[in-house]
């Protein structure tokens, strides 16, 4: 094999990378940009039970009453958190099947995302 045919190879390999790499990014932010076309609609407000599926909150916009408690569920097979963009609380990185709990003592609108995933947004909006 000639020296050029290597080099050759080389900037094909990289250029595949690139590609795939952009290809990531665009497919990173469609995710994004669903999510949060998702966040605008009107909260669900008969649920305090939100699923995580295919890296996404489902529903990713609650309604819920002063003292409520919210389960999120994490059915994908890569761990998943649930972090308060406030600070106020994060559950910290968990599996599939597993669940994680918060009541909510006050009102208020609480944004949250996946630590791992920022692209996943939720909201939960705490009625009196």
């Amino acid at each position: 094999m000639s020296k050029s045919n290597v080099i050759i190879g080389i900037v094909a390999l990289c250029v595949l990378v690139i590609a795939y790499l952009g290809i990531s990014q665009i497919v990173e932010r469609v995710k994004y940009n669903q999510q949060s076309a998702t966040l605008q609609t009107t909260p669900v407000t008969s649920t305090n039970h939100v699923m995580i599926n295919q890296d996404m909150f489902g529903p990713a916009n609650i309604q819920i009453k002063v003292g409520t408690t919210v389960i999120w569920t994490n059915m994908d097979s890569v761990p998943h958190s649930i972090t308060l963009d406030s600070g106020a609380k994060d559950s910290g990185l968990f599996g599939q099947n597993a669940n994680f709990s918060y009541t909510f003592t006050t009102t208020g609108t609480f944004q949250y995302h996946c630590s791992a995933h920022p692209f996943m947004l939720g909201k939960v909006v705490v009625m009196s």
